[in-house]
């Protein structure tokens, strides 16, 4: 889940930030009777990957948000440079 500026953040009527967040956090929320020790190791490995690279990443823009709940039901897309 997204805790930043698509949660708490706001835009004008072009799309342009006008309140960004405090902070920008992601939570990973994982059920520990499902998931045992390797599923973490991997997880960790895969997260250890993604910080490692990336400038691979792209970036992305909000292309639709709905008036309630935006965090949760708003269509992104990927900006490439």
């Amino acid at each position: 889940m997204e805790l930043g500026s698509l949660y708490l953040g706001s835009e004008d009527e072009n799309g342009a930030p006008v309140t960004a967040a405090p902070y920008e956090l992601v939570r990973l929320a994982l059920p520990r009777r499902t998931y045992g020790l390797g599923h973490l190791n991997y997880i960790g490995e895969v997260l250890a990957a993604t910080v490692k690279d990336k400038e691979r990443i792209p970036g992305y823009r909000l292309v639709e948000q709905p008036p309630l709940l935006r965090h949760f039901r708003c269509k992104l897309e990927p900006v490439w440079d």
